[in-house]
């Protein structure tokens, strides 16, 4: 098989499917994104079964197993607590999204402007969740570039991935269909 900057062809005609299908279901989305509740909240269309599991899939992960495995090797049968730290936040996360769903809030924010009135701490709380996310997203991008470079090179020589076009594009492609379709975009992609 061919070979385009060190990787087969077909390796790069699946990544590219993957971004197209991820870019169609964004712009797709974006229909029903014309006001804060359609692009915060999906129009409060998702329904209650959909919901439970994008709540269940946003407490687990992947990497949940490799790290209470790793914990009980070192710390004993105790390390299995780290798992169990998601449970009793579930219930919270479920009881929530009932509560913003009949309050007709929409954002945290919203929560405090409401129950304490005015808007200073409803702003406080908007700029530390943008500072979060900032955060988060310039963390993510490091590991996604750490796990895609490490894919990306032959055993023993450095990876053709840079890491400034790594970044650009990948943050590039996730922001095109969170703002093109907001909550829709993100949970037909999950």
């Amino acid at each position: 098989m061919e070979r385009i900057w060190e990787e087969h062809t077909a390796d790069l005609i699946v990544v590219g499917c993957y971004l197209a299908v991820v870019l169609i279901l964004g712009r797709r989305a974006a229909a029903g994104a014309k006001s804060e509740d359609g692009f915060f909240l999906a129009n409060r269309k998702l329904g209650k079964f959909y919901q439970f599991f994008l709540s269940f899939g946003n407490a687990t992960d992947a990497s949940g197993a490799v790290s209470v495995s790793s914990l009980v090797y070192k710390q004993g049968i105790s390390g299995v607590w780290l798992t169990f730290q998601t449970v009793f936040m579930n219930p919270y996360y479920w009881f929530m999204n009932l509560w913003f769903r009949r309050a007709r809030l929409v954002t945290m924010a919203d929560l405090f402007e409401d129950r304490f009135g005015g808007f200073g701490l409803g702003r406080l709380y908007a700029l530390s969740q943008l500072a979060l996310a900032i955060y988060l997203i310039g963390f993510g991008n490091f590991i996604g570039f750490k796990i895609v470079s490490s894919l990306m090179s032959e055993p023993g020589s450095v990876s053709a991935l840079q890491p400034v076009s790594f970044y650009l594009v990948y943050t590039g492609i996730v922001a095109i269909y969170v703002t093109s379709g907001g909550m829709a975009a993100v949970a037909l992609n999950e």
